[in-house]
């Protein structure tokens, strides 16, 4: 998340961590799958577990135990994606936080590590299966490489407007940063106006799969409020 930064600017964001200890009992949730945090973890002492719902066996499956010196969460600093897994203490734990704010402050002393840091997080969430399911398998250099140009592409849509159409193939792509898409197969002006549409909040990628491999859109996206997007 910070690849790239300078040690002035890790200063800043120490600074703000300090002031935001935490501390968890056994078998506290930190951070629930499916929630939008805007928040970094950094574990001082104890560890915690991360799992996730697994809806064919209908249950909570563990994947892995964070110990400390680990972070978590950091791409939700920059981009309002749902947490994939939750985050449980497994013992007494003592863990600093970094909010968006706290990193929107540090940037406005540091405005030239904003496209950095965006950067970065675009590239995460390229790697991420579940976000970018099109992009499964990307080396992480094509994701720096294709991250380092949509970090200075970015475009805003207002309520109702249209992010990709279906039965057209897309000649632009778009990965959320912030903001909330509906999506149908029908007609955008009609679903406007009947309010036919279904909110998606799991969609962070619109027309990433379709515009690699020139495919028609299924379903046509449109924003829901304002929508923040990197093309």
């Amino acid at each position: 998340m910070f690849r790239g930064v300078s040690a002035a600017f890790f200063e800043q964001l120490i600074l703000k961590l300090a002031r935001k200890p935490l501390r968890t009992m056994p078998g506290q949730v930190i951070v629930a799958q499916g929630h939008v945090t805007g928040e970094m973890y950094l574990i001082k002492s104890g560890a915690v577990y991360v799992s996730s719902y697994n809806k064919e066996k209908k249950r909570e499956e563990r994947k892995s135990v964070l110990m400390p010196g680990t972070t978590f969460g950091g791409s939700s600093l920059w981009m309002d994606a749902r947490s994939l897994v939750t985050i449980t203490s497994n013992d007494f734990c003592q863990l600093y936080v970094i909010t968006a704010d706290d990193l929107g402050q540090t940037l406005k002393i540091f405005p030239e590590y904003k496209h950095i840091i965006a950067s970065n997080a675009i590239s995460q969430c390229l790697r991420t299966k579940f976000f970018c399911p099109g992009l499964a398998g990307i080396s992480t250099e094509s994701a720096d490489q294709l991250a380092k140009r949509m970090c200075y592409e970015k475009v805003v849509f207002r309520d109702g407007e249209c992010l990709a159409m279906a039965g057209m193939i897309p000649t632009s792509a778009f990965l959320l940063k912030s903001g909330k898409v509906v999506s149908s197969s029908g007609d955008p002006a009609a679903l406007s106006h009947f309010g036919l549409s279904s909110e998606r909040p799991e969609i962070r990628a619109v027309g990433l799969t379709e515009l690699f491999c020139c495919q028609t859109m299924i379903e046509t996206i449109m924003a829901k409020g304002t929508v923040v997007a990197y093309r």
